[in-house]
């Protein structure tokens, strides 16, 4: 999976939160980078910060790129009506921040068993 934040933190979290679960997790600081990387390796899941610079243009980018990519945005101000804009922008979901390691292991779970069951299906 690729994790897209600048937030140090944040990717700590994610870093640390999914290791248990032998999950890779490769880290970008920036929208570029951030693209270098799910370009190069296809990524199951893709977490992105929503505030970050670019962050609208590169979610419209992975939707143009795979319409079935899995983004889970992570959102400072968490809102329905942001999480809505963003679903339908291409983000399959938004997580609230600070993350909470219990709900990221859940949803990550759910977002990676699903692609498991797309790959089985086609």
């Amino acid at each position: 999976m690729v994790a897209i934040a600048r937030d140090a933190t944040s990717l700590e979290v994610i870093r640390s939160t999914l290791a248990g679960q032998d999950i890779q997790v490769l880290t970008a600081a920036d929208a570029k980078e951030g693209w270098n990387l799910i370009h190069n390796s296809h990524a199951a899941a893709i977490l992105l910060e929503s505030g970050m610079a670019g962050a609208s243009k590169l979610l419209e980018r992975i939707a143009d790129w795979d319409p079935a990519a899995h983004v889970l945005l992570l959102m400072d101000s968490y809102s329905a009506e942001a999480a809505v804009q963003s679903i339908d922008h291409g983000a399959c979901d938004c997580l609230a921040t600070p993350l909470v390691a219990e709900t990221l292991r859940e949803r990550i779970a759910e977002v990676l068993d699903d692609v498991r069951l797309r790959h089985e299906t086609l």
